[in-house]
């Protein structure tokens, strides 16, 4: 073994003196010596293997099998290391032990996350003496005073196990109400934060003018936005980051189309503009703040007859990211598009297409996580029962590991079916949870709700939006989506974890339809009023009653506002217009 080892030995710090005297003495071992010297120069004289291509993915998918026994049979597993999620989402679409209801994969869309179940954890035999333990420590418990555990027990108050639901007792909304001097009286659209309420209005005149005002919270005054009035509607669509966003008509005209079988005589059209507005005032010279002015996101224009007849806005849902606006729109031509642009002062926009929706299929209510790795969007259509269906969309930015060299991050993007039973319907993030309406699941019912058991598809409506006697509409996309009689199950799912576990049902009562989030909240329509669950605390609040008959009611962020459904018109003597608007904070402070 040392004669193997020599020459490695003889050049390290190992004396070697008696072996080298050895080796003087005795041929036979210098002979052994020779050959090894002589293969190992032969050794050294070889080409460096190099490692087969694909032995990294190999590998990976090798661990990536055997991390999915561990998890599968570990009732507790950590989560698995970023760069084996990928592996982990291919190993789950081969297996063959997936169910296909709850996790799905195609060759040119990519793998579903596994939604697995939850184990019950098998109860072992105790042996004697620890049952004997058991005894003696629960009465120890009881001479010191374990009665009063014992009593919480019996009432219930005990922590739910991991991925629970805790229902707290219910805590209720303080509502404001904010009455307010204004030259555009009639409001259309609002959302609001805890200092102001954005809201879009026109006035009496003869030609009706339009404006986006800002109403302060504290001092109730109304303040205009824009330069000048608008001739057509404004839509405020939402507010966050500092920004605000909304939707303007523009010039309507008349197209003539020379299929009748499928178009009218004249049917209408018009021009929209989707633009945004930076709150964050900017230093001028002298220290003076100074408004920043309106860009322009979009604009195109909108054929009635080009779309499907349930359809009449050009913009289905809005999503703010930490720097960009995810928008769900139709372009000129009828077709759906999720696009992403960026909110900045910079002088052109440049523009990102995540999909593009199939003929007769309309993209709705994008969303996505908090980092914006992970989106999520409806696409829905009218099927040849009647009936609007929906899927869920999701598409993930995943890290891609290197294989060799230096380790820098890259990243790849996947596009898949999240859910695909066409009875899924509205999906939101809140805290990285995913809700969204199931008409798969049967919801329960009180006596106060006629209807018994949820649809297996929702029937299909064509409505007739508020116009302002133009044919364009002037009620928010929240009051006027495709989905906003949707009547199903809301239900919920953690994002955060590698492999979550079942969706859970949040509504209680009825019915859940109109879907819409707030920064730690979600709120949705019943048969009754509004019900509402915080994310955060995982339990339910009440909102106001008053709350019940608004004309619309529009969430965004940690405030939710709406127009009360007995608006007067008459005004006090001597008092301009007025315009009345509610609101909440959750939480409240």
């Amino acid at each position: 073994m040392l004669l193997a080892a020599y020459r490695e030995v003889k050049n390290s710090d190992i004396h070697t003196a008696e072996l080298d005297e050895h080796l003087e003495q005795c041929s036979s071992c210098r002979e052994v010596l020779a050959r090894y010297s002589l293969v190992g120069e032969h050794i050294r004289t070889l080409p460096p293997l190099e490692p087969a291509p694909d032995m990294h993915a190999k590998l990976m998918r090798a661990l990536a099998s055997e991390h999915a026994q561990f998890i599968q049979h570990s009732a507790s597993a950590p989560p698995p290391p970023a760069f084996l999620k990928p592996y982990l989402r291919e190993h789950a679409s081969s297996s063959q032990k997936v169910d296909a209801f709850t996790a799905f994969s195609s060759a040119d869309t990519g793998p579903l996350p596994i939604i697995r179940t939850t184990r019950k954890k098998r109860h072992s035999h105790f042996r004697q003496f620890a049952v004997a333990g058991l005894v003696a420590v629960f009465c120890m418990a009881l001479l010191m005073g374990g009665i009063t555990s014992l009593l919480l027990l019996a009432h219930g108050n005990v922590p739910g196990g991991e991925g629970a639901i805790t229902i707290n007792h219910p805590a209720d909304v303080a509502s404001t109400t904010y009455t307010s001097s204004t030259l555009y009286q009639h409001v259309v659209s609002a959302v609001a934060n805890r200092t102001s309420i954005y809201y879009t209005a026109y006035n009496d005149d003869t030609n009706a003018a339009w404006m986006l005002v800002q109403l302060d919270r504290t001092t109730m005054l109304s303040t205009p936005l824009l330069s000048k009035p608008s001739s057509g509607p404004l839509i405020v669509l939402g507010s966050k980051n500092g920004w605000l966003v909304w939707l303007q008509y523009e010039v309507i005209k008349t197209t003539k189309h020379s299929n009748l079988s499928r178009y009218t005589l004249h049917s209408p059209s018009y021009n929209w503009s989707l633009h945004a507005l930076s709150l964050v005032s900017q230093s001028a010279s002298g220290d003076t703040e100074t408004s920043n002015p309106p860009i322009t996101l979009a604009s195109g224009t909108f054929d009635q007859e080009a779309v499907p007849n349930w359809v009449h806005s050009p913009v289905q849902g809005i999503w703010f990211t930490q720097d960009a606006l995810i928008v769900a729109m139709l372009d000129k031509n009828g077709i759906s598009h999720l696009m992403s642009y960026p909110l900045g002062m910079q002088s052109s926009v440049t523009t990102t297409t995540f999909a593009t929706a199939s003929p007769e299929h309309v993209f709705t209510s994008p969303t996505s996580n908090d980092d914006g790795t992970e989106t999520y969007w409806a696409d829905e259509w009218r099927g040849d029962d009647g009936n609007l269906h929906s899927n869920i969309w999701a598409q993930e930015v995943l890290p891609i590991p290197p294989e060799r060299g230096p380790r820098h991050i890259e990243t790849t993007t996947i596009t898949y079916p999240f859910l695909q039973d066409g009875l899924s319907f509205r999906p939101i993030v809140v805290d990285n949870m995913l809700f969204w309406l199931s008409s798969t699941v049967r919801t329960s019912t009180t006596t106060n709700t006629t209807s018994t058991a949820t649809p297996n598809s929702t029937p299909l409506t064509t409505p007739t939006p508020n116009t302002n006697g133009n044919s364009i509409p002037t009620t928010a996309w929240n009051d006027t989506s495709l989905d906003n009689n949707v009547r199903s199950s809301l239900l919920m799912l953690p994002l955060d974890e590698s492999l979550p576990t079942s969706a859970v049902q949040i509504n209680t009562n009825g019915f859940a339809y109109a879907l819409q989030a707030g920064t730690n909240f979600v709120l949705w329509q019943t048969d009754n009023g509004y019900g509402m669950y915080d994310v955060a605390s995982r339990g339910y609040i009440t909102v106001a009653s008053d709350a019940d008959s608004a004309r619309f009611l529009v969430v965004n962020g940690d405030t939710a506002v709406w127009l009360p459904g007995s608006p007067t018109d008459v005004t006090p003597t001597g008092v301009g217009p007025q315009t009345t608007l509610m609101a909440f904070n959750w939480p409240r402070k």
